[in-house]
């Protein structure tokens, strides 16, 4: 058995970073007692003698987050975000909704909430399926928990597999690859909704009208990216994916 833990660092930052790494492996190990099962069916505390041959179980998801729409997330936030788990029979199951609110806006909080309910979500998954995300989505929400001090909570480095389908149609497809565009091809229908500059105002000052207009068009998008993904996953191998 290997000796006590030891961190060995130069500077305050990198005992900072060092710490923060064996803290998010310490909870990976905890949620992994939580859900590994050998073979035989027991949990790890059950069953020690298949400790070698535990596998931590797959769990999908499919993420869209809405935000600010500006260019830097540093300036902008995020603004609600849909969360479809796929269960074991590869159907879709639980959808976690969350948005803004304006007690949010009130106690100037802004978006802090939101953010920090989907970065510790994140770590519940072995896999995040998002549309752009590995472009889009992923980068934002990061800069986002940088700004909020949530960045200790992202989950460990190759503990969550990110597949983006747009970077599958982009390699295997020769058209555009917009949400709405591949599932206008691939179902002949999309649940796509646009957007006009009153309802955005409405959706920035956290009004009920805004509020209700954005969880359709969050949740259309995640059952969307879904539909599209389970057309193009044959195309999914190591080359086309990342890691969160």
């Amino acid at each position: 058995m290997k000796g006590p833990l030891t961190i060995q660092a130069t500077t305050e930052l990198e005992l900072y970073e060092k710490a923060k790494q064996l803290v998010n492996e310490v909870n990976r190990i905890k949620r992994d007692l939580k859900v590994l099962r050998c073979k035989h069916g027991h949990y790890l505390t059950e069953h020690p003698a298949c400790a070698g041959v535990y596998v931590r179980p797959e769990r999908v998801a499919v993420l869209d987050i809405e935000s600010s729409g500006i260019d830097s997330a540093e300036f902008g936030g995020v603004y609600s975000f849909a969360l479809l788990e796929i269960g074991d029979d590869g159907k879709p199951g639980r959808l976690i909704y969350r948005s803004v609110s304006a007690r949010d806006r009130r106690n100037h909080v802004f978006d802090r909430r939101v953010v920090n309910e989907l970065v510790t979500r994140l770590n519940d998954y072995t896999k995040i399926i998002t549309h752009y995300g590995s472009k889009y989505d992923i980068p934002w929400l990061y800069t986002r928990a940088l700004r909020w001090g949530l960045d200790r909570k992202w989950p460990a480095p190759k503990s969550v597999k990110l597949v983006d389908p747009w970077v599958l149609a982009k390699i295997n497809t020769k058209m555009s690859h917009r949400l709405e565009s591949l599932e206008l091809l691939i179902t002949g229908e999309t649940g796509k909704t646009h957007m006009d500059g009153r309802m955005w105002e409405a959706i920035m000052a956290a009004r009920p009208e805004g509020l209700t207009w954005l969880r359709k068009h969050n949740i259309a998008d995640v059952y969307s990216t879904w539909r599209i993904y389970q057309k193009l996953r044959r195309f999914e191998s190591p080359y086309s994916r990342r890691y969160l």
